[in-house]
C-alpha cells in the first residue's frame, strides 16, 4: 500500500511503516526513502520531501525515515485555492473523484506530468502545444532537476 499524508494534519494513511518494495515493482509507493536514522538524522526540506518518525518503544531508539515523493502521472494531490495563488499539498495523496476534502485544502489536482526541469521551469512548460486551454501549476523538486506539473482531474 503506498503512504501518503492524508491532508489533516500531519496524519499519514497508515500508523507504520509498510515493508519495503523495489522502486520499480507495481507495488511501489508514492515515496521512496533516501536515509534513515535515529531521531537526529537530518531530512531534506522542501516540496515532495518528508519524513516519518516511529515512536519510541521502551529503551528503543525511534528510527527516522527521510523520504522523497515519487511522481506519477495522474495520480491526485490535495491543494488549497487562495483566491487566484495555488498551495500544493506536495506531500498527500486523494482519490481524483473525491468530492469532499479535509481542511485547510478545498481543490484536488492531477500530476498531468513529469519532465527534466529545465533552467527557467514553471507552469508555462507543462502546456501541451499553443492551443491547450487549461490551467496549470508546476513545482520544481529533487535539487531543481525535475518539474511537476498539476491541472485539474478530467480536464
Amino acid at each position: 500500500m503506498p503512504i501518503h499524508q492524508t491532508g489533516s494534519g500531519g496524519d499519514w494513511n497508515v500508523g507504520v511503516p509498510p515493508a519495503a518494495v523495489s522502486c520499480d515493482t507495481q507495488r511501489a509507493g508514492l515515496f521512496r526513502v533516501v536515509r534513515t536514522g535515529g531521531d537526529s538524522v537530518n531530512c531534506e526540506a522542501g516540496a515532495g520531501s518528508a519524513s516519518w518518525v516511529s515512536p519510541r518503544s521502551g529503551a528503543t531508539e525511534a528510527v527516522k525515515l527521510c523520504l522523497e515523493r515519487v511522481w506519477v502521472k495522474q495520480y491526485c494531490i490535495l491543494a488549497e485555492d487562495n483566491g487566484g495563488s495555488m498551495s500544493l499539498g506536495s506531500t498527500t495523496a486523494v482519490d481524483c473523484g473525491a468530492t469532499s476534502v479535509p481542511r485547510p485544502y478545498n481543490q484536488v489536482l492531477a500530476i498531468s506530468g513529469v519532465y527534466r526541469a529545465p533552467a527557467d521551469a514553471n507552469s508555462s512548460h507543462c502546456r501541451e502545444g499553443a492551443t491547450d486551454p487549461r490551467t496549470y501549476w508546476s513545482l520544481v523538486v529533487t535539487g531543481r532537476t525535475i518539474l511537476v506539473c498539476f491541472t485539474y482531474p478530467n480536464t
